[in-house]
């Protein structure tokens, strides 16, 4: 393989990405994450299987440790639900039964997007790693509207998706 076979697989490889991260900046940090990992891990690629499923498994693989790695130390009873928030939704993305993970997703997802938008915000800076001083200071408000919005914000998620039947 040579580094120039990568980049007619590039755009597939950015969609892909963002279909995972939904974000255009986070899905192309992916992608070039990956583009260097199967630049610089070329030998272990056998010659004659197919490239693009191997590239898209390093866009995979590099996708799963943006969500492994830690962005900022939490307070372990403020995020129980969080992480089961994010387990549940890295296992839908791992899950090979595309159909009911996209529709596990595709709910968790939406009960998110249905909170007031002031709740939204908090949350989804909340999950993207920013602490509480740096939403609040983000989104201009006092620290402890932060952490109101923040519990407001896990109660409403957690009330939807029980009655959505997620009890887990």
């Amino acid at each position: 393989m040579k580094d120039t076979d990568i980049i007619p697989f590039i755009p597939a490889l950015r969609g892909f990405s963002f279909k995972l991260c939904k974000n255009n900046f986070e899905a192309e940090d992916v992608v070039q994450n990956a583009i260097l990992k199967a630049i610089k891990h070329k030998n272990h690629f056998q010659e004659g299987t197919n490239l693009k499923a191997w590239l898209f498994s390093i866009v995979k693989t590099c996708y799963l440790d943006t969500l492994r790695k830690p962005k900022t130390k939490f307070s372990k009873s403020n995020t129980v639900f969080v992480e089961k928030l994010c387990d549940s939704y890295f296992l839908s993305i791992c899950n090979e039964n595309n159909a009911f993970s996209n529709l596990e997703c595709e709910t968790i997802l939406s009960v998110i997007n249905g909170l007031d938008s002031r709740l939204k915000d908090s949350f989804n800076l909340y999950l993207q790693g920013f602490k509480y001083d740096e939403i609040a200071e983000q989104l201009n408000i006092p620290v402890g509207t932060v952490k109101n919005r923040m519990f407001v914000a896990r109660s409403d998620i957690q009330h939807e998706l029980r009655k959505l039947g997620y009890d887990r």
